[in-house]
C-alpha cells in the first residue's frame, strides 16, 4: 500500500520479495509524486537498485531499469502500488499496460 504495507504474500515463487525499508521508501515517494529519492538513489527491490528511467506524476507511474536483471513498473491507484517486474529481454511495455489496468481496476473498486 501506500503507506509501505504489503498486499500480498512473499510465498509464490516468482513474488518479488519487497523488503519493509524497500516498501517503505517506495511508499512515501509514490504518495508524494516525490521522485527525488529515485532519482538520486534508485529503486531498490530485492536489494537490487534499479536505475530509475522515468516519472510520470499524473499518472502516480515510475520506470526503472537494471542491466542484466530486467525493468520494474510501478504504479499508484487510490491506496495501493502495484509493482510489476519484466524479465530481462522482454518487452516492458505490456508489463505497463497490465500495470495501469489493474490500477484502473483498483481506483474502480475504491482501492
Amino acid at each position: 500500500g501506500k503507506d509501505g504495507s504489503c498486499w500480498t504474500s512473499h510465498g509464490h515463487a516468482s513474488a518479488l520479495k519487497v523488503s519493509a525499508t524497500e516498501a517503505a521508501t517506495i511508499g512515501r515517494a509514490m504518495s508524494n509524486n516525490d521522485f527525488s529519492v529515485f532519482q538520486a538513489s534508485g529503486i531498490v527491490v530485492e536489494g537490487i537498485k534499479y536505475q530509475f528511467l522515468r516519472g510520470d506524476p499524473d499518472m502516480g507511474l515510475a520506470v526503472a531499469k537494471k542491466k542484466d536483471h530486467g525493468s520494474l513498473t510501478l504504479q499508484t491507484s487510490n491506496t495501493a502500488i502495484v509493482i510489476t517486474h519484466t524479465a530481462e529481454g522482454q518487452t516492458q511495455g505490456v508489463s505497463n499496460n497490465g500495470t495501469n489496468s489493474l490500477c484502473e481496476y483498483l481506483i474502480s473498486q475504491n482501492y
